[in-house]
């Protein structure tokens, strides 16, 4: 997959203390949603539940390649469980040990509860990642913090 996918090499320090290094879309689409004020406050650190999803018509409503927020769906593209939704909010980024930096602009069935879904573009991709429990690095938007 990584072949398919652009992707950039980068590196972050959240407040000096923690150094993220990580897989990310691309410098461009990362610059366009992580600003100095959304990384000042200190992550929330989970382990939760991780699948991933692709673009069919069976996974997704009936506007496969939309999210909940209205943006289309890319590499980086992360859906929150509706509670995990309703404490950290649209636009959170996350950081996924072993993933990468993602931003929160989806949601996932109300069934759910403590769960994060990893868009893919390649539904077999989606297949092969499984379910995994992976710590995870939660930075709310300003407005919710």
């Amino acid at each position: 997959m990584i072949g398919k996918i652009s992707r950039a090499f980068t590196s972050i320090t959240i407040m000096g203390i923690v150094n993220f290094t990580g897989l990310v879309p691309s410098i461009s689409d990362v610059s366009s949603f992580t600003t100095k004020k959304s990384m000042m406050a200190l992550p929330v650190i989970k382990d939760v539940k991780t699948t991933a999803y692709s673009s069919r018509h069976c996974e997704t409503d009936d506007s496969p390649f939309i999210t909940s927020t209205g943006d289309s769906v890319k590499w980086g593209t992360v859906a929150f469980s509706r509670d995990l939704l309703s404490t950290y909010g649209y636009g959170s980024l996350v950081y996924i040990e072993g993933m990468g930096l993602f931003r929160v602009s989806d949601t996932m069935h109300r069934r759910k509860r403590s769960h994060i879904d990893i868009w893919f573009p390649e539904t077999q991709d989606a297949k092969n990642f499984g379910i995994k429990n992976l710590r995870v690095y939660i930075f709310p938007p300003e407005e919710m913090g």
